[in-house]
């Protein structure tokens, strides 16, 4: 091989790595980071993100970017990032929102968020990760989801055990209903759910 042409291979070896890198950085996730118990953040952190009343000026004296780029250091094929939100309960009833880049198996399901334990001392309310760009700043937290269960009580008046937990402000409940038969809360006619279920994280708590 001449000299030229090893040139003009190398050239084309150094083009095709920088377009890999660049599209490698153009499919990296952006998550918002932020944190409602963070002075500064407590503004546009909260249940509901407030991008609006975001202190860009302020957090730049701080050298702080409340948008991040989800870069790993491990490079592995069974991982991926993630955009994380989370609501936990301090021991005095206070309310703590989170939003960070994490980073999960790709074979384990975006539900498996709710599975994991919140820091000491603290009630885990809420855990979503989803994975596009600043979805952890929706303004809704959650999916719809259905939730079946057990119920105790008369249900002839179900009001209050259909009611959802005051403790959850932010949970909108679309449909609930009861019946007295064997695996009867699987049927699909009983509910209109099917657009419009459950906006529903938790369990609503029944009450007798």
């Amino acid at each position: 091989m001449s000299a030229t042409m090893k040139y003009i291979f190398a050239g084309l070896c150094l083009l095709l790595s920088t377009c890999n890198i660049r599209a490698h950085q153009h499919q990296a996730l952006q998550c918002w980071h932020c944190s409602s118990a963070t002075v500064g953040s407590d503004g546009f952190c909260g249940v509901t993100f407030q991008e609006d009343n975001i202190p860009y000026e302020q957090l730049k004296e701080s050298n702080s970017n409340p948008l991040r780029t989800c870069n790993s250091s491990i490079n592995s094929d069974h991982e991926r990032p993630v955009c994380r939100k989370t609501v936990d309960e301090t021991n005095d009833g206070k309310l703590i929102t989170k939003r960070f880049c994490y980073y999960t198996n790709k074979s384990d399901p975006v539900e498996l968020c709710n599975m994991t334990k919140p820091d000491n001392n603290m009630r885990r309310i809420f855990c979503e990760d989803c994975l596009s760009d600043r979805c952890n700043g929706s303004a809704l937290p959650g999916r719809p989801q259905i939730v079946r269960s057990c119920y105790f009580g008369d249900i002839s008046h179900t009001e209050t055990g259909c009611r959802a937990d005051p403790a959850l402000p932010f949970v909108k409940q679309m449909s609930c209903d009861v019946c007295a038969k064997d695996e009867c809360n699987g049927s699909s006619s009983l509910a209109p759910i099917a657009g419009a279920i459950l906006l529903f994280f938790g369990v609503a708590r029944l009450l007798a």
